[in-house]
C-alpha cells in the first residue's frame, strides 16, 4: 500500500478534485456513480442515458484520465507496482480519495 504523509495526501486530494472537475462529463458521471455510489453498469447506463455496453469504455476513459493527471504526484517505492497500478488501486478501492460531498456529478 502506498503511504503518504499529510502534505502529500492533501496535495493528492486537491489534485483528485481538480482532475474530477476537469474530466469530461460522461466519464466523470460513470466514475462517480460506479465508485462512490456503487451502482451497476445497468443502473449507470439508465441514469446517464447511454447504452450499458458503453459504461465499461467510459470507466476506462475516467481511469486513464485520472492516471494521466495523478501519476506524477504518487511517489514510487523501489520494487513496488508501477505508478499506474498504484494509482489505479487507490482509485478503484477508494483509498485516499475525497468524499463525494466535495464535488458534484452534474
Amino acid at each position: 500500500m502506498l503511504r503518504l504523509n499529510s502534505l502529500e495526501r492533501e496535495k493528492l486530494f486537491d489534485r483528485i478534485i481538480e482532475a474530477l472537475n476537469e474530466m469530461p462529463n460522461l466519464p466523470r458521471q460513470a466514475f462517480i456513480l460506479s465508485h462512490y455510489q456503487g451502482l451497476s453498469s445497468e443502473e449507470i447506463a439508465i441514469r446517464i442515458g447511454v447504452k450499458q455496453q458503453d459504461i465499461r469504455f467510459l470507466l476506462r476513459r475516467a481511469n486513464t484520465f485520472l492516471y494521466e493527471r495523478l501519476s506524477p504526484l504518487v511517489p514510487r517505492e523501489e520494487g513496488r507496482k508501477s505508478r499506474r497500478a498504484e494509482v489505479a488501486d487507490q482509485v478503484s478501492t477508494g483509498q485516499d480519495i475525497p468524499t463525494p460531498v466535495e464535488y458534484r456529478c452534474s
